[in-house]
């Protein structure tokens, strides 16, 4: 799709809003693709590591499979980290990966649920793996423990929040849609825009605002918090 735009001034385009400063260039591109992308690059390398430890482990329990999980999902949100906030900071900077630079603001509606899922996986994985901790050592002989009783039962609860993770994160790939815009004389650029869907105040407030701080941010943090408290105070009075 080619938008004409004979009556756009360069200065006149939209262009200026995706041109940085040579200062805040390099300062993306240290804290961006330098800082974040040895952060992630060692966090991968240290999952992958505890993985290939846990897996030589001769019994594996339900605790051991939920730390394999939880590693194999750290990993995946550190590589879907990669496209969506270190690469492009690359080109502004050093000139390099030009055609990526050029899409890249068109494939941010389809980036941001895909990070988003493993994100919102390895979270619940957490929580999980903290509620498997609480009631193996503050409720051993009650009803509760059998939850995580076998390495079968654990893969199922897994499986559901990998389930949910996906559902939950459909809406983000209709959150925003390409739009072409004038960067100049006779000259169109692609980029992405809140769709109406995203718009939506509804949405806004309930999806975006709400559910997104009870279930990602300020329920599973102040679940953790919960169970580490009384798992400390068990062990304190053991």
């Amino acid at each position: 799709m080619t938008e004409r735009c004979s009556n756009v001034s360069r200065s006149e385009s939209t262009l200026n809003k995706f041109n940085v400063s040579h200062e805040c260039a390099l300062f993306d591109f240290v804290v961006y693709t330098v800082f974040m992308g040895f952060l992630c690059l060692f966090g991968i390398v240290g999952n992958t590591v505890a993985l290939i430890v846990l897996l030589k482990q001769r019994s594996q329990s339900a605790t051991s499979f939920l730390l394999h999980t939880l590693a194999v999902a750290d990993c995946l949100v550190l590589a879907a980290t990669v496209p969506l906030y270190l690469l492009p900071n690359v080109f502004p900077y050093t000139g390099l990966l030009y055609g990526y630079h050029r899409i890249y603001l068109s494939i941010i509606p389809f980036l941001w649920p895909l990070h988003q899922i493993p994100y919102t996986w390895t979270i619940f994985l957490t929580v999980l793996l903290s509620l498997n901790r609480y009631l193996a050592v503050c409720r051993p002989f009650r009803p509760g423990r059998h939850l995580f009783g076998t390495t079968g039962q654990a893969k199922r609860h897994v499986l559901y929040l990998a389930a949910f993770s996906v559902v939950y994160n459909i809406p983000r790939f209709f959150e925003y849609q390409s739009k072409v815009v004038c960067v100049g004389h006779n000259a169109s650029k692609e980029v992405f825009e809140l769709s109406s869907i995203g718009h939506n105040k509804i949405y806004r407030i309930l999806y975006a605002n709400l559910f997104y701080f009870l279930l990602i941010h300020g329920g599973p943090l102040l679940s953790l918090a919960f169970l580490n408290v009384k798992l400390i105070e068990t062990l304190k009075v053991t």
